[in-house]
């Protein structure tokens, strides 16, 4: 029986998550609003460590270089997934690395079901599964506890 280790919150880390805001799901008006944060926290946080943007598409990671070009950010800080998703979460549904009792690091899906089924989350509940075909990285959907 594997057992896995999450880091804790303040160990350090190599890079954060963003899933970028879009319109195809709750519109461009939603997508208006928010993304000026999201272009905040890319700057922000690509002071320091490497930034992961999940685009929806190619189209979407070409307008966000675009964009976060435009207000100088340092890109090489910055690397692109591309990924459909459903909403911004990547909290809730983007990837948890844990590693196993050898030290491999593995990405831990525990499935995302939009809070109970309560929004949109098909796209957003393949994202791990997406990632970790990409990453190279083995999926763990169940982590045995004891």
């Amino acid at each position: 029986m594997n057992k896995y280790t999450i880091p804790d919150e303040k160990s350090e880390h190599e890079g954060t998550w963003l899933q970028w805001p879009h319109g195809y799901t709750y519109g461009e008006d939603y997508k208006k609003g928010i993304e000026h944060i999201w272009i905040k926290m890319a700057s922000a946080l690509s002071e320091g460590e490497k930034v992961h943007i999940v685009a929806y598409n190619q189209a979407e990671k070409e307008k966000i270089n675009k964009l976060l070009t435009s207000q100088g950010i340092n890109m090489n800080m910055i690397d692109f997934f591309i990924s459909p998703t459903d909403d911004v979460w990547a909290r809730d549904n983007g990837p948890i690395f844990v590693y196993d009792h050898n030290n491999n690091l593995n990405l831990w899906d525990p499935g995302f079901n939009g809070w109970g089924k309560k929004t949109p989350f098909a796209k957003d509940a393949s994202l791990r599964e997406r990632l970790s075909k990409e990453l190279n990285i083995e999926r763990t959907i169940r982590i045995n506890s004891s």
